[in-house]
């Protein structure tokens, strides 16, 4: 079986790509339906069980918690877009994601739903606290494949065969 050269084999890793995240408006309004869901299923099981007034409390602490997460969770600015630059993965924002760069250290594949992406990204060099991104096929239908492709071909690279672009 004949070898192809790395070169061939990672030619999607050598083009500029971008692809926009979805509206963060989006994901809240998800989760809060999510949680609303939660609410109201904790509502018709103290109504069907009484449970005691412990329990009760509890449960009202751990949904107002749940919402405050959900509320002040950190997601992407409005506009913001993933990009690999030919050697990199950053976040950006204005015409093809070229303003306001942010170079990210490391990205991994946390869920592949095949229409969506659930992404951990880590800037920077040092250990911090990772952001989770999604990446929608509805925010860019006709390009959903070559994000797909460039993302498992940069993670399955090996470093000598991604080269600063």
């Amino acid at each position: 079986m004949p070898t192809i050269p790395s070169a061939q084999r990672h030619r999607a890793l050598l083009a500029f790509q971008s692809y926009a995240l979805p509206q963060p408006a989006r994901i809240r309004l998800l989760l809060a339906a999510w949680v609303g869901l939660v609410v109201a299923l904790s509502v018709v099981w103290m109504h069907a069980s009484a449970p005691s007034a412990i329990a009760r409390t509890v449960a009202v602490a751990v949904l107002a918690l749940v919402i405050t997460i959900v509320w002040r969770m950190p997601l992407w600015p409005r506009g913001t877009s993933l990009c690999w630059t030919g050697s990199q993965w950053c976040l950006g924002q204005g015409v093809l994601a070229s303003e306001h760069r942010i170079d990210l250290a490391h990205l991994a594949v946390l869920m592949d739903g095949q229409s969506w992406l659930l992404l951990q990204a880590q800037r920077g060099p040092a250990p911090r606290r990772s952001q989770w991104l999604l990446v929608a096929r509805a925010s860019n239908p006709e390009r959903w494949l070559d994000i797909r492709r460039v993302l498992y071909s940069s993670l399955a690279a090996e470093p000598q065969d991604i080269h600063p672009v």
